[in-house]
């Protein structure tokens, strides 16, 4: 949580997406972290940081939301206020659909629309974007949301399986 005195800062971050038979995708690095162009710039040290006790963090105020967090397309739901343009879901996640691995980093299990799971398999898109806040020591306060995108920020992970195809039916919560 930021303390008088801090103002928030906010990370936009692209890792590969890796072949997955389980369903997980790396979210986040482990350890100390950076993006390919140098961010983050605001941070002594140039990096931001993940560890076991920051990641349960993470997972525990996304649980306490208590609703799926979204994964778009591009990062548009982010821009549409500007540009105008719509802002589909590729997929959800929720604090249950996240974990912490360690030497590896978090992960999430996304459900993804059949749309997106069709760009994937087409290695349309291959790259899988987090957007966090943190604090002026670079340690992630929540997860915000993510995006699947063809622009890494992160360099190193693993891309998007195109295969095998796994569908993961949107929940609709009942009044």
């Amino acid at each position: 949580m930021l303390t008088a005195g801090q103002h928030e800062r906010l990370a936009i971050l692209t890792a590969e997406l890796a072949d997955s038979h389980d369903g997980w995708h790396q979210l986040l690095p482990a350890g100390r972290f950076k993006a390919r162009d140098g961010r983050p710039f605001d941070v002594p040290g140039g990096h931001w940081q993940l560890d076991g006790d920051i990641a349960a963090g993470l997972i525990a105020r996304a649980q306490a939301l208590g609703q799926d967090l979204l994964i778009d397309y591009e990062h548009q739901t982010l821009h549409a206020a500007k540009n105008g343009k719509p802002a589909p879901a590729a997929g959800w996640f929720n604090g249950a659909e996240i974990q912490w691995r360690e030497d590896q980093g978090l992960f999430i299990k996304p459900r993804w629309t059949e749309r997106a799971q069709g760009f994937i398999e087409r290695h349309e898109y291959r790259f899988l974007s987090a957007v966090f806040p943190y604090d002026d020591t670079g340690r992630p306060l929540e997860l915000r949301m993510a995006a699947i995108t063809n622009d890494p920020g992160v360099v190193g992970m693993a891309s998007l399986p195109a295969w095998p195809p796994v569908y993961y039916p949107l929940r609709r919560k009942t009044p």
